[in-house]
């Protein structure tokens, strides 16, 4: 390789990772910056792919082909069910998310690489946090929510994701990267522990009960495994501060609804009228998969609202306005109604893949990082307030698998003589190191599926 062309290739790579920045900043902000800087990533990476000849033609590994999987079953739900009113709506949110977890996985960013990317996100979490408040001040908004991922339950989900890995950062941060000293990991830590007291005042603001939940089954499976008594002592004190906060405040982000929604359900056995509509939904994606002979590819990938009630039987009415719906209210059914048996198939064996991973590394005590921390996070929040409501897609989707990517690339051992599509630092024209071309290992892990 010239070093003309070296010295392209290493620009390319940084505007690629330049655009990844970007998109993890605006996320959750802004609809259109967000879809711009996905494209160009993608495009300027199948760009560089096609330009070097090589990364095209390693083969998958197996994590890889799960994720080709999502995309298949996306595809032939969308092929055999088309025309439906989505089109190809659901098939362009798998590809974008599948995609970029592809392209992160391959990468190998370095530690600090990975770090601003984290960074980034969170501040464009924070960003979205404050410009929900400035939405409900003018009454645009009657709930804090971020500004692109749109409802409060999905917003929440985003935000008890990025408040886990938070978590992580105020816990770890600095220990993957040799040239900081202790007194630079400190200052860090501090710094996201504040950013962690501002995401769970979002939290209880928002007060949805899927994203609490989630939220608060995922940090105390944390705090349960790294098991320090002042963290624990931390925690309890930080919850306590910032929920205490959020419920002193006037009813000012619609927090005090949930209060009567929980007293319902606890004390008086009654479920509200959202959860009515939840328990409806779910008895329309039971009796479409029983009865609408769709179980093999479903009906369309974001296509549960075209569900036909008519050609459905149930035992009493349903409890729905208008017969409108929305989707299963369960991710998983939601996803066996969408895409059948082969889509449900292939958003399970990917999640295994991702979980197996955790479990390994936990096993083997490789576990005290920010990014398994984060991973675990991102994992956990989507699933657990996923069994009660959101499905996995949109903004959510897509952050935990740029999340899931970053993770399990760290523990990849492939040598770069392995990697024909990466140059050498030997093999540098200038003779040079340049990490960027270096084999990268930082948690000493074995390689996934093996």
């Amino acid at each position: 390789m010239t070093a003309i062309a070296a010295t392209t290739l290493a620009r390319v790579k940084r505007l690629e990772f330049l655009l990844l920045c970007i998109l993890l900043l605006v996320l959750p902000i802004l609809e259109a910056p967000k879809n711009i800087a996905l494209a160009l990533f993608i495009l300027i990476r199948v760009a560089r792919a096609i330009a070097e000849r090589s990364s095209s033609l390693r083969r998958p590994e197996p994590v890889e082909w799960a994720v080709l999987g999502l995309v298949l079953a996306a595809a032939a739900s969308t092929v055999v069910n088309w025309p439906f009113a989505n089109a190809d709506k659901g098939l362009k949110d798998v590809l974008s998310y599948s995609i970029a977890f592809l392209i992160v996985y391959r990468e190998r960013y370095t530690p600090t690489q990975k770090y601003l990317l984290i960074a980034m996100s969170a501040a464009g979490v924070m960003i979205g946090l404050i410009w929900g408040i400035v939405e409900i001040m003018e009454g645009k908004r009657a709930m804090l929510e971020l500004h692109s991922v749109g409802i409060v339950t999905h917003s929440s989900i985003y935000l008890g994701v990025a408040a886990v890995m938070a978590l992580g950062m105020a816990v770890f941060a600095g220990d993957e990267m040799h040239d900081r000293d202790r007194d630079r990991r400190v200052r860090e830590r501090r710094y996201w522990w504040v950013i962690l007291s501002f995401f769970l005042l979002g939290i209880f603001a928002m007060a949805s009960r899927g994203g609490l939940l989630a939220t608060g089954v995922a940090l105390l499976l944390a705090l349960w495994l790294i098991r320090r008594k002042e963290l624990w002592l931390a925690m309890s004190l930080l919850v306590t501060v910032c929920g205490a906060a959020v419920w002193a405040l006037p009813n000012f982000f619609n927090q005090a609804r949930i209060a009567p929604r929980v007293a319902e359900i606890v004390f008086e056995r009654k479920l509200n009228y959202n959860d009515v509509v939840r328990f409806s939904n779910w008895r329309v994606g039971v009796a479409q998969v029983s009865q609408g002979g769709t179980l093999w590819l479903g009906v369309g990938p974001r296509n549960f609202s075209g569900i036909d009630l008519s050609k459905l039987r149930f035992d009493r009415p349903l409890d729905l306005a208008g017969n409108k719906l929305t989707h299963a209210h369960n991710l998983f059914l939601n996803k066996l109604v969408e895409e059948g048996i082969f889509g449900l198939a292939a958003m399970l064996t990917f999640f295994v893949f991702v979980a197996s991973a955790l479990l390994q590394d936990w096993r083997a005590d490789r576990w005290k990082n920010w990014p398994w921390l984060a991973c675990m996070g991102a994992l956990i929040v989507p699933i657990v307030s996923g069994t009660f409501d959101t499905p996995w897609y949109n903004e959510h989707a897509l952050l935990a698998m740029i999340i899931f990517a970053m993770y399990l690339s760290s523990r990849k051992t492939t040598p770069i003589s392995e990697e024909p599509h990466r140059l050498r630092a030997t093999e540098h024209p200038s003779r040079v190191q340049d990490v960027e071309y270096q084999e990268r290992d930082e948690y000493k892990q074995p390689p996934l599926g093996r």
